[in-house]
């Protein structure tokens, strides 16, 4: 099977956290036996460094639809549309080449103005798509809607899965949360729809319980909310309280989660999915987390965390102080049923998933399943 692998994202040594999902699905295709040419725009350097690189995923693209005119690719997947789209609407790949896209969030539910301006192009690849995956039947449902397509064109399928090399609950901690304490996490990009405020606010609410004397709090991630973050927590006085680690190398974040008691996925979004709120759930730590979008798939209120409204100060609140009233028994039964409940977003799982889109009953090099 010989792919063109299409995408505008991808880590990167000055981002290594961006687009890590696009690289597992990438890991994904060589372990089945794939030949895959990437196509990638490297989001590093000067602006006028990006430009270039920008302008070279442009010429990359042009130069691989001669080579899919000539017969040199099974398929063509597209990664996050939005930036490839405009190429790939005014010089289309041949009709004769079946193309996946795989959607992720905002490349089709637009957050910015550039993005906006990309719609027409966005929504004629994914009508010219033969095949699409998304993260999550919530999102799935999402796509079909906005862009009117039928429900049957459109795969289930979390981004990448997680790894259970790097995401399991026996392992190492972090050495940076000394085990004294007692954790509680947060990882997400630093802006006011990721609930960073909704946290704090009601971590500092909560420390009026006893049974969190001993807590503390990690934050991962980093973004332009960074200096708004730190001016909060010195409002509410949690500054003996909170640990900021930056920004992780995704192989590092498996240790960040074993070290926590309790992980929070306060967003306010409408996730496609939410990976981290996986992540977490597969290293054995419950989560606390929105009941929004795709996030409410995975989380079993009660079972391997709690599920708290978007934006609930008070019942964000609530749902810790519960938490470090459980006893040891039922926190131990809460981690065993919180890794248990995601075997089925294993990355082998997606892996089970895509073979099958893309190999007529798994068979290697049979012609696609898709027109």
């Amino acid at each position: 099977m010989k792919l063109l692998m299409i995408t505008s994202i991808f880590p990167t040594k000055e981002h290594p956290d961006y687009g890590t999902f696009v690289e597992s699905i990438y890991k994904i295709y060589l372990d089945l036996g794939y030949e895959v040419e990437l196509v990638a725009f490297m989001r590093e350097g000067s602006k006028r460094q990006k430009w270039a690189n920008l302008m070279h995923f442009f010429r990359s693209i042009l130069k691989a639809r001669k080579k899919a005119a000539q017969g040199a690719y099974d398929a063509v997947n597209v990664h996050y549309p939005y930036t490839g789209a405009l190429p790939l609407w005014l010089f289309p790949m041949p009709q004769t080449v079946p193309l996946i896209t795989h959607v992720h969030g905002t490349d089709v539910f637009y957050n910015s103005l550039s993005k906006k301006l990309m719609a027409p192009a966005t929504a004629a690849l994914l009508k010219r798509s033969d095949r699409i995956f998304a993260p999550s039947d919530f999102f799935k449902k999402k796509v079909a809607e906005k862009f009117r397509l039928p429900l049957d064109r459109i795969v289930s399928c979390p981004p990448g899965g997680f790894d259970p090399e790097i995401f399991h609950p026996k392992g190492n901690r972090l050495p940076a949360l000394s085990p004294a304490r007692h954790w509680i996490g947060f990882a997400g990009r630093l802006v006011e729809g990721k609930g960073w405020r909704v946290l704090l606010e009601a971590y500092a609410f909560a420390l009026s319980d006893a049974s969190l004397a001993n807590t503390s709090l990690a934050l991962v991630g980093s973004g332009p909310d960074e200096k708004a973050v730190v001016q909060t927590i010195r409002r509410l006085g949690l500054e003996d309280r909170v640990v900021f680690l930056g920004v992780m190398r995704h192989e590092e974040m498996g240790d960040y989660f074993r070290s926590l008691d309790l992980f929070c996925f306060p967003t306010l979004l409408e996730e496609s999915l939410g990976m981290v709120g996986m992540e977490a759930l597969a290293s054995g730590t419950p989560v606390v987390g929105s009941a929004i979008g795709g996030v409410k798939e995975y989380m079993k209120d009660g079972i391997n965390g709690y599920a708290v409204a978007p934006g609930g100060v008070a019942e964000l609140q609530a749902a810790l102080q519960r938490f470090y009233h459980l006893s040891p028994e039922k926190r131990r039964d809460m981690e065993q049923k919180a890794h248990q409940s995601v075997a089925a977003y294993e990355a082998s799982a997606v892996a089970q998933t895509l073979a099958q889109t893309f190999e007529k009953g798994g068979a290697p090099n049979a012609k696609l399943p898709l027109n």
